[in-house]
């Protein structure tokens, strides 16, 4: 789970869970204080997340600019004893690269080997620390065949599996086609496309779905509506909505490159690409619910 998904799960807890643990004359002090610990475990999750917020999700600065949004290059936002450690990220020509997904040996083209991680971070490191070539992802760090360096590097770790790192900040997005043409190429370069619904991603069931080559042309509309919708930031999104509560379906968009483009749908037309979640673009509902139509 993403630090952003906490932001959202926190304002759905079920307000008859905080009555029942605060209310030990219908339960024995021993229930009392167990559902009273839960409560504030949770609450310490949450803050823990919200000061680990402004460096693992590099993005969480997003602000809109005239016509879409700004994601403003990071800075160190964290102190000394926030855990680091947990999100997989490295510094490289200023530009710090936040681990995006792990792919299989093979699935994708690796380009020229651009430098060596070597400063090691962790929950306990100085803010003069973060340097270049620091990271708390640690070893040689090579191009992928396809992407400009400045947005997308990897790393292949002992165990042969590929891990992608995205810069997800430092940009400026307007329409959808800013990230997703003009970053990924969808719609020139994706060959398949799988889905699950929210509940079984979030449960890890193994039982994903593909949209059959005869419901094409209706993905192909939502890529298009998807390019065309303006940038928003989520937070915004939330008022009209926007929650892990109405979060539907994952897509997993397979393209030429070996990269899968991770979409998160939502009720509304809401879209948000897995590995920026401050921000969302609304796709029109009616080219949004066709979508849906296939995967139900």
């Amino acid at each position: 789970m993403k630090a952003n998904e906490l932001f959202y799960m926190i304002g759905n807890i079920d307000d008859a869970f905080i009555s029942e643990a605060y209310s030990p004359k219908r339960n024995s002090l021993k229930t009392f204080i167990i559902k009273v610990a839960a409560l504030a475990a949770c609450f310490a999750m949450v803050l823990s997340v919200i000061l680990l917020y402004g460096m693992g999700d590099s993005d969480a600065g997003a602000y809109y600019i005239e016509g879409g949004v700004c994601i403003p290059p990071n800075t160190i936002s964290v102190k000394n004893g926030t855990e680091c450690d947990m999100i997989g990220f490295f510094i490289y020509n200023g530009r710090w690269y936040t681990e995006y997904d792990v792919f299989e040996a093979g699935s994708v083209k690796i380009g020229e080997k651009l430098g060596t991680v070597v400063y090691g971070l962790d929950e306990w490191s100085e803010k003069d620390e973060y340097i270049e070539l620091s990271g708390s992802a640690m070893g040689d760090f090579y191009g992928v065949e396809g992407f400009n360096t400045e947005f997308m590097l990897c790393m292949l770790p002992e165990d042969g599996r590929i891990r992608i790192f995205i810069n997800d900040n430092g940009l400026t997005l307007k329409k959808g086609s800013d990230l997703y043409e003009k970053k990924f190429a969808l719609s020139e370069s994706y060959r398949t496309v799988e889905y699950q619904t929210y509940s079984d991603w979030y449960y890890g069931a193994d039982n994903m779905g593909r949209i059959s080559e005869e419901n094409a042309v209706i993905f192909e509309n939502f890529v298009y509506g998807l390019n065309e919708g303006g940038f928003m930031l989520s937070k915004d999104a939330v008022e009209n909505g926007l929650s892990s509560a109405n979060e539907i379906y994952h897509l997993f968009i397979n393209c030429e490159s070996g990269i899968a483009v991770h979409l998160r749908l939502h009720d509304g037309g809401y879209v948000r690409f897995d590995g920026m979640l401050s921000i969302c673009v609304k796709v029109d509902e009616a080219v949004f619910d066709s979508l849906i139509s296939i995967l139900n």
